[in-house]
């Protein structure tokens, strides 16, 4: 074919072939996970109905127990826990998910709702009986005592006995409440009330004592027999609930075996599809290798030998094929260079001959005034190096008076500063020793993890990821301790298990608000090991966090020490900020400082003073260090910068800066106030101090034409600094 004699043409039909090919298996791997996706949801919806059915179920039979509880009174609060459970119930069949299944339980949730609803209609029926027959058994009651007191204020005694067995048979029917005792009761009341009518103490008073309690009697029979049939009613509605909820239990559990069926053929299916892409996948890239192989590697190959062969000496290996594509042009090329190239090079050794005649003789020149040079040059280098050697000598004792004290006192923090910095070094082990533990357990299993996941719960496990990264760090323990027995509360209120170690979780993972947005993952089964996935992942970003923290602590202190112990050997004034000084100098003393002393800063800004930095931040050390020694590590450093102005009112330029460092110690003793700037003067013990600290101090201002005071009293030392501002 001409059009593909080009190796662009060929790579462009093999990357329409690999884009078919790999278009066809994305396409049918998309639809598999679509139908699987389906097919899962579907099944973890019908699971999910059939547990929710056996719930109602359950909730059904408390709601049986608590219309028994209000029937007999044995709870007081019986009524409410009957309309909170019949709610519940209500709340838990509305929230079913049918949309999956609209034809298949509708219409049995439709008549488990009417049931429902017949029920509750019944029992406010059956309240309302209940309540009639205590406000009947109450007048019953009193009517009866009020018929025993007249017969017994008339002292019959022929009516005794059968007014006792009144008493006897109402109390053993109001207890039993059968039929056979209310027929005994009436032969009694009859049998009385016959006996009534022969005795002299009848009256009308006693006559409607006896037509009352007949009619209260005959009242409460009738609305026990109500309900006794009410209870029928509620037998009868309990039988049909059980049977829809076990039909719709078995509907559900065969909807779920359907849906793994249909996830099983799908799999099968896709896994034939898989096979065959692979071995067309597999045929393609043959072709793919052989065309690379003969088109392209061999005519490279050739290429390469001709190299070799030039490299080896032999100028007349040529490139040769039979192709026309890109690769042929560029080895023709190659031979026309190759051919450049002899012919340039015939040309230069021809120049090379004649110039280096010509060099020859100007080298020769060269050599006699460089010979003269040189002589000249060691004379006057030989004078200089002994006037440098006694410059530098005077420099170098200068310099090492001033490093040996600053290294003793950087000597005297090297303990300070190798716990500084092997603190966060153990909290950054510590975090990549988690790091590598929770990698290792967690990634290897992270695909399929997410693979299991449906797509509701994927979203849910990104929520966790983000709030987890987002999530407040400033909350102390106690609050944190408070979030979680909250949450711990309303998780219960969903009854859901293991509250207090789910709540202890999301307060972990930052999640403490909005908890309703959650609640479908909770309820979950899966969400154990979702939330345990989520604190792993979200466990990685709290290691970083540290190692970072850790790492900017260990980098300040090293930049502090780095810069402590720098010396300028350039002799020149640079613009440096005052208060940078005196933090590293803190930064330093950090050990010391923070065990007991408190460091109060009033630092005002002052714009960068020329000066030499490193010889006073050796100033501000031996200051800062005599002032802890001073209230032996306890009490509090003041350290002040402020600005200086001219003394002529009409000049607001600023005249230099004064820097006050004062410790609460005990102050300089009246005796040796004049001495503490004399070499060699100490009051330390013998090794703890040269007595030169001071005396470099004052020198190092000098240099700088400031002044170095101190005021001291009990209680408070002070030592002042004042540097001049130097014109750029």
């Amino acid at each position: 074919m001409p059009q593909l004699r080009s190796i662009k043409h060929r790579f462009y039909v093999v990357a329409w072939l690999l884009t078919l090919v790999f278009g066809i298996v994305y396409f049918e791997l998309a639809v598999f996970l679509n139908k699987l996706s389906v097919s899962s949801a579907t099944g973890q919806t019908a699971a999910l109905i059939d547990k929710e059915i056996q719930r109602l179920q359950g909730g059904f039979w408390k709601l049986r127990f608590w219309e028994r509880a209000v029937q007999h009174q044995n709870y007081p609060d019986a009524d409410q826990q009957f309309g909170l459970t019949l709610e519940q119930i209500k709340t838990s069949l509305k929230a079913l998910p049918l949309e999956s299944f609209p034809g298949q339980l509708s219409g049995q949730i439709k008549q488990i709702s009417a049931l429902l609803t017949q029920y509750e209609n019944d029992f406010a029926r059956l309240i309302q009986i209940e309540t009639d027959r205590r406000l009947n058994r109450t007048q019953l009651d009193s009517n009866h005592q009020s018929l025993s007191s007249a017969i017994l204020m008339n002292k019959d005694v022929e009516l005794l006995k059968p007014l006792l067995n009144l008493d006897k048979f109402l109390g053993l029917y109001l207890q039993n409440q059968r039929e056979s005792e209310y027929k005994a009761l009436r032969m009694v009341f009859e049998f009385l009330q016959k006996k009534l009518l022969q005795s002299p103490i009848m009256d009308e008073r006693i006559q409607s004592y006896l037509a009352k309690f007949d009619n209260l009697l005959q009242k409460d029979f009738e609305l026990k027999n109500a309900m006794s049939v009410i209870n029928t009613e509620f037998d009868q509605i309990g039988s049909a609930l059980m049977a829809l909820f076990t039909d719709i239990s078995q509907t559900a559990e065969q909807l779920s075996q359907e849906s793994l069926r249909t996830g099983q053929l799908l799999r099968q299916t896709v896994r034939q599809w898989f096979i065959i892409s692979m071995a067309l996948t597999f045929v393609l890239l043959l072709f793919i290798m052989n065309m690379i192989a003969q088109k392209i590697i061999k005519p490279l190959r050739d290429m390469s030998s001709v190299v070799s062969q030039i490299k080896s000496g032999d100028k007349t290996a040529r490139f040769v094929s039979q192709a026309r594509d890109e690769i042929a042009e560029l080895g023709f090329a190659f031979n026309e260079m190759l051919d450049t190239i002899n012919q340039h090079h015939s040309h230069l050794e021809e120049l090379v001959r004649a110039r280096t005649s010509e060099l020859l003789h100007t080298n020769q020149q060269l050599e006699w005034q460089i010979t003269e040079r040189k002589r000249a040059q060691e004379d006057l280098v030989a004078s200089n190096a002994e006037l440098q050697a006694t410059v530098e000598n005077l420099r170098r004792t200068q310099a090492q008076l001033i490093q040996s004290e600053k290294m003793v006192a950087l000597g005297q923090l090297i303990a300070g500063v190798a716990h500084e910095i092997n603190t966060p070094l153990g909290a950054i082990r510590s975090s990549v020793e988690s790091m590598s533990q929770t990698i290792g357990q967690t990634l290897g299993n992270l695909p399929e993890f997410l693979l299991t996941l449906s797509p509701e719960r994927r979203h849910d496990f990104s929520i966790l990821i983000h709030s987890a990264i987002q999530r407040d760090t400033t909350l102390s323990a106690k609050e944190e301790r408070k979030i979680k027995r909250e949450l711990a509360k309303e998780l219960q209120n969903y009854q859901l298990d293991y509250a207090p170690k789910i709540a202890e979780l999301l307060v972990n993972l930052g999640v403490y608000a909005n908890l309703h947005e959650f609640i479908p993952l909770l309820q979950d089964p899966e969400h154990a090991k979702i939330l345990d996935m989520a604190y792993r992942l979200s466990g990685l970003y709290e290691s970083t966090g540290t190692i970072l923290t850790a790492t900017e602590r260990a980098s300040k202190v090293v930049f502090a020490l780095k810069t402590y112990a720098r010396y300028d050997h350039s002799g020149e004034m640079v613009s440096a900020n005052l208060a940078d000084g005196i933090e590293t100098v803190l930064t330093l003393y950090h050990n010391k400082i923070k065990h007991g002393v408190e460091v109060v800063r009033n630092f005002q800004s002052l714009p960068p003073l020329r000066c030499y930095p490193d010889e006073l931040n050796q100033v501000w050390t031996n200051l800062i260090h005599n002032a802890l020694q001073a209230m032996s590590n306890k009490g509090t450093l003041t350290i002040t910068i402020s600005a200086v102005f001219a003394s002529n009112c009409d000049d607001e330029r600023m005249n230099g800066a004064l820097v006050s460092i004062s410790d609460s110690g005990n102050g300089i003793p009246d005796v040796i106030r004049e001495r503490i700037f004399e070499p060699f003067f100490t009051t330390k013990p013998a090794g703890e101090g040269s007595g030169l600290g001071l005396d470099i101090c004052r020198k190092i201002i000098e240099k700088h034409q400031g002044t170095i005071t101190f005021e001291s009293q009990p209680g408070k030392t002070t030592f002042n600094v004042f540097l001049p501002v130097y014109e750029s």
